[in-house]
């Protein structure tokens, strides 16, 4: 019988059947106090205790943000409501196959993406009782986004205890494993046994968590999907503590606020509105992004990473074929303003670039740009693969999704976000008219992912062997109906951003 109440620190909670009976699920279950108030910027606090039985049957509101504009791409796959949103959201949902506390199931916590930006881990497509029915115990996790997770000031830096300022959102993620790793016994779960999973900027995000101190022994695997892994784009996703404070103080000046204690006075929506419009004022799709303050992150991700300060966990990485559809970004068609945008990127190698791309006109420039997103996510993964050879340690797993979801608009591939339905075995809630096929490719996927998950390796009987990336064997699984190892192919350009990243362009 499916275990229906839990006690955690907080109190006890009650949850409910999910669809498949034999897996409960623990809705809007808190692992941090409200973040309202003067808790507003704040490092996430302590669970508030209550008294009786919280009810965990219903989701939570979403974090403030930017909802899918209604007919949009993403809107059409994955959120066709318009959510309720609230400040008050630092709350799991938690799928348990488990019978009785004590289990000491394996775990999985999911991050869902969205560029820190918007996002919830309500998508239509997420859901745990795929891998709930496998023995394994699946989380989600809300975190505060865009200024309210990511504002930075010197006020904020100078109330701070760990002297920390910009990256609440972080914060909020890392107080969410903690809470998992006190709480999960409680649900049937292994504290020892816990694996951070995320796509797009949640894949970015697991990929940052395994830099930073503060998460050093918390998880033992990763599951890093369209994430980049060590990406030369990584940059753009940091402030500097110096650029971080002069945001939020060019932030507060144009919205006319004289002190953090007024901007904690505003209504939320008050504030969300002031964010929306900052990214007009700054021309900025991120205004407000994390930021190397010293406490959660020292260096960028990659410096870490090429400094061996990674942790030594057991990696599964890969991206779909075509990650740059549908577009998302605009493009430039002026070629004096794409060598300036080379040189910022790639400084001396930038003639290097330029040769790689081979845009010698402006329809090939526009295609070098619209299929940088992908290149460059793919070249990510391989570097990482590498460099985790280069340190000794233990060898990647390397996927390539090339299943291409039915029913698209004439040239959409395999998209950026198209494995959900299939890495959770959602695809009938999809409009897409899926096949037979794409229901094998699903059960396929969802059987590796589930064995990674349990024993480190996608292994198991009655699937294709999946070998590790290794200089004998350099190799990754191409994901479709006859799925197979091979030499996922790279092209010049993505060649020259793996050399780029791992530093070997300046000795060739």
């Amino acid at each position: 019988m499916a275990l229906l109440e839990a006690r955690t620190e907080g109190g006890m909670v009650r949850g409910t059947y999910g669809g498949n009976q034999a897996v409960s699920v623990f809705k809007g279950v808190p692992y941090a106090a409200p973040p309202l108030g003067d808790l507003r910027f704040r490092e996430p606090q302590p669970v508030k205790p209550w008294e009786g039985v919280r009810e965990a049957y219903a989701f939570r509101p979403l974090a403030w943000q930017k909802q899918m504009a209604q007919g949009s791409f993403y809107q059409k796959e994955f959120y066709p409501n318009q959510y309720p949103m609230d400040e008050d959201c630092l709350y799991l949902n938690i799928w348990t196959p488990a019978e009785k506390e004590g289990e000491d199931l394996p775990v999985v916590l999911y991050i869902h993406g969205g560029g820190f930006q918007q996002g919830s881990p309500y998508g239509m497509m997420f859901d745990g009782e795929a891998y709930g029915k496998r023995g394994i115990i699946f989380i989600t996790a809300a975190f505060r986004l865009n200024v309210f997770g990511f504002l930075a000031h010197e006020e904020l830096l100078a109330e701070s205890e760990h002297g920390t300022t910009g990256n609440y959102g972080f914060l909020d993620i890392i107080a969410a494993i903690q809470w998992i790793r006190r709480n999960i016994r409680a649900f049937g779960g292994d504290p020892n046994r816990i694996t951070i999973e995320g796509q797009s900027a949640g894949g970015r995000a697991v990929y940052m968590l395994g830099t930073t101190p503060l998460t050093k022994g918390l998880f033992q695997q990763a599951i890093i999907q369209s994430g980049g892994g060590l990406s030369v784009k990584q940059g753009t996703h940091f402030f500097t503590l110096k650029d971080a404070l002069q945001r939020g103080k060019e932030w507060m000046d144009w919205a006319g606020l004289s002190s953090i204690e007024e901007v904690r006075k505003l209504p939320a929506e008050q504030l969300f509105e002031l964010q929306a419009k900052a990214q007009a004022y700054f021309k900025d799709r991120c205004p407000f992004r994390p930021t190397l303050d010293g406490y959660v992150f020292s260096d960028l991700p990659n410096q870490l990473v090429l400094q061996g300060k990674m942790h030594d966990i057991q990696i599964l990485i890969g991206c779909t074929a075509q990650e740059w559809d549908p577009p998302r970004h605009p493009f430039t068609e002026d070629t004096e303003e794409f060598r300036r945008q080379a040189e910022e990127l790639y400084g001396v190698h930038a003639d290097a670039f330029w040769e790689a791309a081979h845009a010698d006109s402006k329809e090939q420039m526009v295609q070098t740009q619209k299929r940088a997103f992908g290149e460059q996510d793919l070249a990510g993964c391989f570097a990482l693969a590498e460099w985790q050879l280069e340190l000794g340690r233990r060898p990647v797993y390397q996927y390539f999704f090339t299943q291409v979801p039915p029913g698209s608009a004439p040239g959409i591939g395999t998209y950026h976000s198209a494995e959900h339905a299939y890495v959770f075995q959602t695809l009938s809630r999809s409009w897409r008219p899926y096949t037979g096929e794409d229901y094998d490719v699903s059960l396929m996927m969802c059987e590796y992912w589930s064995n990674f998950i349990k024993t480190g390796t996608p292994n198991g009987e009655g699937l294709k062997e999946w070998t590790p990336y290794t200089k004998e064997s350099p190799k990754g699984m191409k994901l479709c109906r006859n799925n197979e190892m091979i030499e996922i192919p790279k092209n010049e350009m993505v060649q020259f951003e793996i050399d780029f990243i791992l530093g070997r362009l300046a000795h060739q």
